[in-house]
């Protein structure tokens, strides 16, 4: 019996040992994805390099969706611990680089340094891929269903806290003193990845050496064709989303987008037939993987079209400072953060999926037609409604993940989460397009902000654009079964 109840307590600290590493991984990826907004004006002044500028943050962007499939179809077959580990060496390694960008002796110009920190931001965009991907499927793996679906909520309260403290703990640090060490003078900014060094390496540490239980990888057989595949599409995808109105206009922009669909059209096609598709292939023959990644597709562009357009609105129709903008979403932020943890928790009770989601959307529109209705009664009203929005996507945050992940089965964890993260991603750039074009609609009448009429009009276009977003995630989310054994059923193996 004592072996027995020592064995119980070691499972349970190695279980807690997992859950600790996925949650400070999943932390530390978010605060590195959000940490240079506030600090790139001083990156800029220093390195100079504006033609660059933008790549900055494209590049790491671009590396972490591309990454996440490729790492969760190797962590399925060596092991997610061992990608783990491999994610923190590569974001520990793109630190180092990055904290290094344009470090040339005192009185030297460093004149490609924006160019430099372009490439060393897509090698952290490579780790930060592997540390999301491999952290939730690290917990499919050695956690049950209830246990899963409560931390997942408590890991999107940790993703959303983290996304916020990131530009202000950015800042602060960008603003410190230079320091002078022999020739070379070491800027604020710099201390922003070299912080992170650390804390990285004390994850790796602690994750621990990897039981032999999996074969090990096949390179000559990864999905090449694939990849490259995927990589053009995304490409093409960010380019005609980021591109200005000077260089993208008229049809050359609709080219740029048809190319894309081509693309992504022909790297699933190639995943039909590949030897090891990087997608599992429960994507093309279970519903339940394929609807919740699409569901968690227009979720996601819905969320983002909500946030790009929120602070023209509470500037111009409210009257709202650039600061209060900030105070309103903390607050939506919150309550993403209380609905993420009441979501999870409800569905860890009741193992009630579809309903945790489908709440979530109705909660969305209530709270929308709440912030409509509530404009002019003051700022708590707004506040409430912003709050009961937040609540409402909390649940769409995970819920599709877990669905996806319990339809393909056990070997194919990473793969999944891989192919979510990946929809996401493309829904939040398609969304941030879309408001983009209806923002760009009412430019000339929103000179003046303030009091002015276009405002009323932009919150009611891209409300529409949101609640088209969302019915197609509602109609998708009706599709997928309620409970944890139905979604079993669907399997595929």
């Amino acid at each position: 019996m004592d072996g027995a109840a020592d064995a119980a307590v070691s499972g349970r600290l190695g279980r807690m040992r997992i859950v600790l590493v996925a949650g400070l991984g999943l932390a530390i990826g978010a605060l590195d994805g959000s940490v240079m907004a506030s600090a790139m004006p001083k990156v800029l002044e220093e390195l100079n390099g504006v033609d660059a500028f933008a790549w900055t943050s494209a590049s790491y962007i671009f590396m972490s969706v591309v990454c996440g499939p490729i790492w969760g179809s190797i962590g399925d077959q060596i092991g997610h611990r061992v990608t783990l580990r491999i994610g923190f060496v590569v974001l520990i390694l793109g630190s180092i680089l990055c904290a290094g960008a344009g470090l040339r002796p005192i009185g030297a110009e460093p004149a490609l340094g924006m160019v430099e920190l372009a490439v060393y931001r897509a090698i952290q965009g490579a780790g930060s891929a592997a540390l999301f991907v491999s952290s939730f499927a690290l917990l499919a793996e050695n956690l049950s269903e209830s246990e899963r679906a409560r931390y997942t909520g408590s890991f999107s309260v940790i993703y959303a806290i983290c996304t916020i403290l990131g530009p202000a703990a950015g800042g602060l640090l960008a603003d410190l003193e230079p320091v002078q060490a022999g020739p070379f003078v070491i800027s604020g900014w710099r201390w922003i990845f070299l912080v992170q060094v650390l804390p990285l390496f004390a994850c790796w540490s602690l994750i621990g050496r990897a039981p032999h239980d999996r074969q090990r990888f096949d390179w000559h057989g990864l999905d090449y064709r694939g990849i490259a595949l995927l990589a053009l599409g995304l490409l093409l995808l960010m380019a005609g989303a980021q591109g200005t109105q000077d260089i993208w206009n008229g049809m050359l922009r609709v080219g740029v987008f048809v190319a894309s669909a081509i693309s992504f059209a022909l790297f699933l096609a190639n995943e039909r037939v590949a030897a090891r598709p990087i997608v599992p292939a429960t994507f093309f023959t279970s519903r339940v993987m394929l609807f919740s990644a699409l569901a968690g597709m227009f979720a996601s562009a819905a969320l983002l079209g909500l946030v790009v357009v929120l602070p023209i609105f509470l500037q111009g129709e409210l009257g709202r400072t650039a600061a209060a903008s900030g105070v309103y979403l903390a607050v939506f932020s919150v309550g993403v953060a209380i609905g993420a943890v009441g979501s999870g928790r409800f569905v860890a009770r009741t193992g009630r999926y579809r309903t945790a989601v489908i709440a979530g959307i109705f909660i969305v529109i209530c709270g929308g037609i709440g912030l409509i209705l509530a404009a002019g009664m003051g700022p708590w009203m707004d506040k409430a409604a912003l709050c009961l929005i937040g609540v409402g996507f909390g649940p769409l945050q995970g819920t599709y993940g877990l669905i996806a992940q319990r339809s393909c089965g056990s070997r194919a964890h990473g793969a999944a989460g891989g192919i979510v993260q990946l929809c996401r991603r493309i829904g939040a750039t398609l969304g941030a397009f879309l408001a983009g074009l209806v923002i760009t609609a009412e430019g000339p009448q929103l000179a003046g902000l303030a009091d002015s009429p276009a405002t009323s009009a932009l919150l009611l276009r891209c409300s529409a654009l949101c609640a088209v977003l969302l019915g197609a995630a509602l109609a998708l989310s009706c599709f997928l079964p309620n409970r944890l054994g139905a979604a079993e059923e669907e399997r595929t193996t």
